[in-house]
Parts: C-alpha cells; sequence; structure tokens
C-alpha cells in the first residue's frame, strides 16, 4: 500500500460530541449540530492534529462473523458516503455505539470527532473519506499576558496537536471487503483495545503492505532467536541483521527459502524457520502462504527493526552497517577481557 496523500483533501464537515465511560455512567454529550470553522489557521491545525499521524497506518477491513452489514460502524459509513449530508445524524449513532463498547473503567471521556474529508488520495486513487478521531487526554500549557505595566502567566488545558490518542480514517474503496480502514492508535495498552475490537470491530487488510510489515517483525525476532544460541551471538545477530536487511531492500518479492539462504545459508535453520512461522501465523490468524510482492515504503520504515548494534559493557557501542568478516573477536590473556578488532581502508 502507498503513502496516504492527503495534499488536497479538505474538510467537508466536523461534528463533536463528548463521550464518556459507560462504566462509570458518565454518558454523553450531544453537540447540537456540525461545528462551523470560520478560522483558516483552526481548520489547518485540526488537518495536521487529524491527518498527520497517518503517513505510515496500519490498515484494515471491517468484519463481522456472520453478516459485514451488522457491523454498526461499516453500516453507517455506507450511509454516510451514500449521502454525506447525514453526517450530524449519523455521528450521533456511531457515538451512542462507541459509549456501549466503552465498558473498561480505564478508558477515559473525551471528544469524539466525526469528518467527511474530499479528495483523499489512496493509491492513486481520488476517493472521500470519514475520520473517526477520539481526544481523551490533555497537556497543560503555560500562557502569559502582556498587562500595561507587566506580565502575567497563567496555565490552560488543552489539545496538542500533534498527539492524537484515537483514530481511524475510512476510505470509500473496497467496500465489498469491508472498505480500506487505516488506524493509528497512541496507546497499545490493554483498555485500549476496544477501539479495533469492540467499537470498529476490523481485521488486518492482508495485503503486500501488511505481510511485508509483519514479516520483518517475525524474521527480526527469528535472527534473534538464533544468535542468542551462538557463542558469538553479537557479532553473528549483526551479521545476520545485515543481511536482512540487504534481502528486503535488494528483492522485490519475499520467498522464504531464499531469504534463509541469504541470511544463515542452512537447511535447518529453514525447517526451523518454517516451523516458527507456522506457529506465528497460527497465534496471529496471519497467512503467509506463498510468496508476496515486498513493500518498499515498508523497508524504508523499517530501518530500526535491523538496527545491528553490538553494546560492549557500558563504555561501546558498535554499529555494524556492512561486512561482518572485517571484525574479529578475541580474548585478551593478560587484561582477561574480550575484544573486537576492526579492520579498514580510511576513516572519515
Amino acid at each position: 500500500m502507498s503513502k496516504l496523500n492527503f495534499s488536497e483533501a479538505t474538510l467537508q464537515n466536523t461534528v463533536v460530541h463528548r463521550v464518556g465511560n459507560r462504566s462509570a455512567e458518565e454518558g454523553i454529550t450531544f453537540s447540537h449540530k456540525p461545528l462551523e470553522l470560520t478560522d483558516d489557521l483552526v481548520e489547518q491545525l485540526m488537518m495536521k492534529y487529524f491527518l498527520y499521524p497517518f503517513q505510515m497506518p496500519a490498515y484494515y477491513n471491517f468484519t463481522h462473523d456472520t453478516d459485514l452489514e451488522l457491523n454498526e460502524v461499516f453500516t453507517y459509513a455506507k450511509n454516510i458516503f451514500e449521502n454525506p449530508d447525514k453526517i450530524f445524524e449519523r455521528s450521533i449513532s456511531i457515538a451512542k455505539h462507541l459509549y456501549n463498547v466503552s465498558n473498561h473503567p480505564k478508558i477515559k471521556a473525551g471528544e469524539f470527532y466525526v469528518v467527511y474529508l474530499r479528495n483523499c488520495i489512496v493509491a492513486d486513487e481520488l476517493v472521500d473519506g470519514i475520520g473517526l478521531f477520539k481526544t481523551e487526554n490533555k497537556d497543560a500549557y503555560l500562557r502569559v499576558t502582556r498587562t500595561e505595566e507587566n506580565f502575567e502567566m497563567s496555565t490552560e488545558e488543552g489539545i496538542n496537536i500533534n498527539k492524537l490518542d484515537k483514530g481511524c480514517i475510512i476510505f470509500n474503496t473496497e467496500r465489498q471487503s469491508g472498505y480500506l480502514v487505516a488506524i493509528t492508535d497512541g496507546h497499545n495498552s490493554n483498555e485500549a483495545l476496544y477501539w479495533k475490537k469492540d467499537f470498529l470491530k476490523v481485521k488486518p487488510c492482508e495485503n503486500n503492505f501488511f505481510k511485508t510489515k509483519k514479516i520483518i517483525e517475525f524474521t527480526n525476532s527469528f535472527i534473534d532467536e538464533l544468535a542468542n544460541e551462538s557463542a558469538n551471538k553479537n557479532l553473528d545477530r549483526a551479521n545476520m541483521k545485515n543481511k536482512a536487511q540487504d534481502y528486503f531492500k535488494n528483492n522485490q518479492e519475499f520467498i522464504s527459502d531464499d531469504f534463509v539462504d541469504a541470511v544463515t545459508n542452512s537447511i535447518e535453520n529453514r525447517k526451523r524457520f518454517d516451523e516458527h512461522k507456522r506457529m506465528y501465523e497460527t497465534d496471529n490468524d496471519i497467512d503467509f502462504s506463498g510468496n508476496f510482492e515486498i513493500d518498499e515504503n515498508v523497508v524504508k520504515s523499517s530501518k530500526k527493526f535491523f538496527k545491528a548494534v553490538m553494546k560492549l559493557d557500558k563504555n561501546f557501542h558498535l554499529y555494524v552497517h556492512g561486512n561482518s568478516d572485517l571484525i574479529e573477536r578475541g580474548f585478551d590473556e593478560e587484561r582477561k577481557m574480550s575484544y573486537y578488532k576492526l579492520f579498514y581502508t580510511h576513516e572519515e
């Protein structure tokens, strides 16, 4: 999946309600009409607040055990796409649904936004979108005010536009599959799962973007496991991670056997890789069977997974970016300490 492009996007309608915690009987505070935006700067800041977290989101589809039409948010979104002028009425229904699933005692009350977006670009397709966003946390800000003789300082509570708590954008494409839904969530705690599991009821969109992201996460943990069994684990880990990164950078298609050969060149490790991959697929309800196209956008953003860093006591961090054959490990009998010898042609 290509990166989303919001360069042409505009806010068509914005509705705000306040949704509380149902278990605490906090209720819902409904607005009486859509938000009227008359300040261009406020609108620009809102666009940044809503859209910036979706530079590289996770993609999902709405789902339901028996009938997709029984998924509440899917059905409300479909009604809005068919008649955008009804967004206010549908926003009340969506807010009620969110309140009904907000049962965990740690779920915070907050403003809930339902936004209609025009002209979003998804994989070179121009589509409309529906944004659902919730603000649960507020930051304290200092305000300095000038008086006739001095300055005064006070505090205010407000929204940090760089920290969207929960959000999703439903794009008017792939309707038969449950629409394409981009999700961001600033919290990974158990109480936050209600957003995806209970409110939206979505499943991962198993496209090349999703598969590339997940196979990189899996292969990174598999490399760590292999390295931990080695007597020279730090150097072996660095070596395998560099080879793995090269594989994803230099290949357009992921093929399990080719990947294992490129990283470890071991028939035994190929068997272990297949066994662990099957377990990972079962545990995470993912299907990696067959080959798939590697998404280059995911590879570009995944450098942290293949960061080959050797931590030597508290004195040194050795970053290995290339040929680990130029590193030699040894032990100094006189000092009773291990060492690494590095070979290079010049230094910068």
